[in-house]
């Protein structure tokens, strides 16, 4: 699970995710569970 939170974490920052806008991403993020709920 470790390496899918890295690509997790390289593909929000390759997508500008990480200023809030991963509407996409929220899914991901709540199977993660690390509780970055970007909405």
């Amino acid at each position: 699970m470790a390496a899918n939170l890295v690509i997790m974490e390289a593909a929000f920052e390759e997508n500008g995710n990480v200023n809030g806008n991963g509407k996409g991403f929220c899914v991901v993020d709540f199977e993660i569970g690390q509780g970055k709920q970007y909405v």
